[in-house]
């Protein structure tokens, strides 16, 4: 039986590191190989499976959820879009069944925000209901991983969660797609505030400085002015 690995591309910069996912088909299940291992799972973008097969997202979900314990999972990163139509009440509740199967199993996750996730695309002014309806802080209320702040207060826009593998802290900072300048300012307090831990970012775009949208809106160098 075939299984999927998701490897991590890892670029560094001083404790930062920026992730992207890279799908791989093994022919044989995985297993975290020495005592010290771990793993982080990323789901990306996976807007299609709420809108067109749900069946997927839910068998991936699943599939996180059995081998949790063999893989040693920490935390499972959805990088955002999580939905393809951000004013469609079903493909929400398709996201929401599952990433709930993560809640039933006890899988710590993070969920970050993608363009389509806002109200309006592209997102001029950023509301974001729906989003915050199904994966804001009240959806984390009761997990010890998350942290004791978000951004702009009562958004998950941007949040960040801790786990502690080996003795060794980390914080997984979640930041808004297209970061504003009050956001990268935020994330930065978070940092300070977090010196002892390796940080992991988990966004919805690769570059977290710059960024030009093709639907007409240019972004400054730290989001849209």
């Amino acid at each position: 039986m075939s299984s999927q690995a998701i490897l991590l591309y890892a670029r560094a910069t001083a404790r930062l590191f920026v992730l992207t996912a890279i799908i791989l088909i093994c022919s044989s299940p995985l297993i975290a190989t020495t005592a010290g291992d771990f793993t982080i799972v990323v789901l990306p973008d996976p807007q299609n499976y709420s809108q067109y097969y749900p069946q997927i997202f839910d068998a991936q979900t699943q599939w996180i959820a059995a081998n949790s314990a063999a893989q040693n999972v920490q935390v499972v990163l959805e990088v955002g879009y999580s939905v393809n139509n951000s004013k469609d009440l079903a493909e929400w509740q398709n996201a929401n069944h599952s990433i709930s199967l993560l809640d039933q199993s006890g899988v710590p996750y993070a969920i970050a925000g993608g363009n389509h996730d806002y109200d309006t695309l592209p997102p001029t002014n950023r509301p974001a209901t729906y989003f915050n309806q199904y994966f804001g802080p009240s959806r984390y209320s009761g997990k010890p991983y998350y942290g004791s702040s978000n951004f702009p207060p009562g958004s998950n826009e941007n949040f960040y969660e801790t786990f502690t593998w080996g003795g060794k802290p980390y914080l997984i900072l979640v930041l808004e797609f297209v970061p504003r300048s009050s956001a990268v300012a935020r994330a930065k307090s978070v940092l300070s505030a977090n010196t002892d831990k390796e940080v992991i970012v988990c966004h919805a775009q690769l570059s977290l400085f710059r960024c030009y949208d093709r639907r007409s809106m240019r972004y400054g160098r730290h989001g849209r002015r």
